[in-house]
């Protein structure tokens, strides 16, 4: 499947819209709208694997192995290093707790309430990744069934999922509730961009308008989205990719810094919240104008660097290892 410079663009937005949100937590103020960035990672990758699955022939294990040789490693290796940072030098990264049962649960992907009760693995971004495996694993199973059923097969083994959250609720708030449904979505709108039915540039333009103007009201609001979520934050983050899509031919993606944070989305959002402390050791976070401008900068640069040092070698070598 070739790049798509729009998707590309937003996967790097987003991963700066999260970190803004915790950079805005040190200088406490609110900025919580800016973690629906992660709704817009599960609306694209719920396209991606979509669009994918529809170009070519998938088949399950290989998925798997794919998808996993592309997480795995770089959430693995900055769990242990944050683990061992966390664990010689107690309190120098917040909301890191030097736990051994903890990083083992962390570890294999397994949901749970960390020490302190709350719904994070050992780096707590990567809550995120607990919901992507879950697709992922559905999404493999679905690969074995009639392309015209995949959607289907997919939207009903979430919603059961989302069901049985609600029946249980400790497994809503880990894991079972229905953010899940915004992959779905995500899978719906590459049906749509693929018979070509997206609105044109200037419609595209409106979709996103109105999706920011949707999440500015929301903030300004102070409204929280509690269990409304995938609706009051899903919904604009599915209006604000449907729109990308409808602009991939335009200008407004090409430039090549949007696409190089893309390239380095997923090392931005896993490693900057180690990076906040020590921006925060730098620049007083009681100045919101300087630190916070700062705290992005620094973490798309570390995250860059971590792109290219560790996230694309580790995933050359545990590819090479996966085929021997």
């Amino acid at each position: 499947m070739k790049t798509l410079r729009s998707i590309q663009a937003l996967r790097g937005l987003a991963a700066l819209s999260v970190a803004a949100f915790h950079a805005a937590q040190w200088s406490r103020l609110d900025f919580e709208i800016g973690a629906a960035g992660v709704d817009v990672f599960f609306v694209i990758s719920g396209f991606i694997m979509e669009a994918m699955a529809a170009e070519r022939r998938l088949e399950p294990a290989p998925f798997i192995l794919r998808r996993a040789t592309r997480v795995v490693p770089l959430y693995w290796t900055l769990t242990l290093f944050a683990f061992a940072i966390a664990y010689f030098w107690r309190g120098a990264i917040p909301r890191i707790i030097p736990d051994w049962g903890h990083l083992g649960l962390s570890l294999a992907f397994i949901p749970h309430l960390d020490p302190d009760g709350w719904p994070f693995p050992l780096i707590p971004p990567g809550w995120s990744l607990h919901y992507e495996a879950l697709f992922y694993l559905t999404f493999a199973v679905a690969l074995a069934v009639a392309p015209n059923t995949r959607l289907k097969f997919v939207a009903t083994t979430l919603a059961v999922v989302c069901v049985l959250g609600a029946a249980f609720p400790p497994a809503y708030l880990v894991l079972a509730n229905p953010m899940l449904l915004e992959f779905v979505a995500g899978m719906a709108l590459a049906r749509l961009w693929r018979a070509g039915g997206l609105p044109g540039q200037g419609a595209s333009i409106a979709l996103i308008a109105a999706a920011f103007a949707l999440l500015a009201w929301q903030h300004f609001a102070v409204f929280v989205p509690g269990n409304w979520r995938p609706i009051t934050w899903g919904v604009p983050a599915l209006m604000i990719v449907a729109g990308a899509l409808g602009l991939e031919g335009s200008r407004l993606f090409r430039p090549q810094i949007l696409q190089k944070l893309g390239d380095a989305s997923y090392s931005i959002y896993l490693s900057h919240i180690l990076i906040a402390p020590l921006v925060a050791k730098a620049i007083w976070p009681g100045l919101p104008w300087l630190f916070i401008p700062a705290m992005l900068l620094v973490a798309a640069g570390a995250g860059w660097l971590c792109h290219l040092w560790l996230e694309r070698p580790l995933i050359r070598l545990s590819r090479k290892l996966a085929k021997t």
